[in-house]
């Protein structure tokens, strides 16, 4: 049989590059992807050069393929299923639990302690994607109190036994006089006065040398804003602690004094 160029060629490819592929249980598609030929030419190859069991082998190549993609594409569904409801599960337990959390005034560590998480940032994403404005807000403000109710909880605990003193001095005298008074600040965080009677708008501090050295912007600032406001604010400022005799006698020098 005369064979030309062309057909020796096809021939040539059919044997060497084309059979090997479809041992290899390539599909029609995949090959012609592979050698960058057109389809219509491969299955022309099969049916002019290609053996009984060459077409029965690409017929179970695309069977495969199929089966394969059937598999994939359930494995894919399983998987958006298996998320869908793994989403649905998040948004429940947004809902039902970490949503009443925030609202009770819980901050983002708290809740993460409540519900003994590993990390905040799943609380953070929670909020984020289940959670509205509101709820980021309301987290938001929790955890700004959080912070406040700490750090005057620290200040509490830093309370001087000379500060007691002045406390004690000033009730004997002013039985209306209170301890640790709190008043709004400029910045709409509370200052926490030491001592105040707050019907006559006095307010006395004891600035003890450690906690009040670095200081003075941060007092002469407050009781400027406290002055504006028609309160008269005396200091009572020692380098060492006082005796309890030198304190009430300055006591008397300068709060009765002031008062007559």
């Amino acid at each position: 049989m005369h064979m030309n160029k062309r057909t020796i060629n096809c021939l040539y490819r059919y044997n060497t590059l084309i059979k090997k592929l479809i041992n290899e249980e390539k599909t029609v598609k995949e090959i012609a992807y592979k050698l960058n030929i057109d389809i219509t030419r491969v299955y022309t190859d099969i049916k002019r050069f290609g053996t009984k069991e060459d077409l029965v082998q690409i017929r179970n190549n695309e069977l495969s393929s199929i089966e394969r993609k059937n598999k994939i594409n359930q494995a894919k569904q399983n998987c958006k299923t298996a998320n869908y409801k793994r989403a649905m599960q998040n948004k429940k337990r947004f809902e039902n639990i970490v949503r009443p959390l925030i609202w009770s005034g819980m901050s983002t560590i708290d809740i993460k302690n409540q519900l003994k998480l590993k990390a905040t940032s799943a609380i953070s994403r929670s909020v984020k994607k289940y959670g509205n404005a509101l709820d980021n807000e309301q987290l938001k403000h929790n955890g700004i109190v959080k912070k406040r109710n700490a750090l005057l909880k620290l200040m509490s605990d830093k309370t001087s036994k000379p500060e007691h003193m002045l406390f004690n001095i000033t009730k004997e005298y002013f039985p209306s006089a209170q301890h640790k008074f709190k008043i709004l600040s400029d910045k709409q965080y509370y200052w926490e006065l030491d001592v105040a009677i707050p019907e006559i708008m006095l307010n006395l501090e004891y600035d003890g040398y450690y906690w009040h050295r670095n200081n003075t912007v941060r007092d002469n600032h407050r009781d400027n804003i406290l002055k504006e406001r028609g309160w008269n604010i005396i200091r009572f400022k020692y380098s060492e602690t006082p005796s309890l005799e030198n304190l009430e006698n300055e006591f008397k020098h300068r709060v009765l004094s002031l008062l007559k």
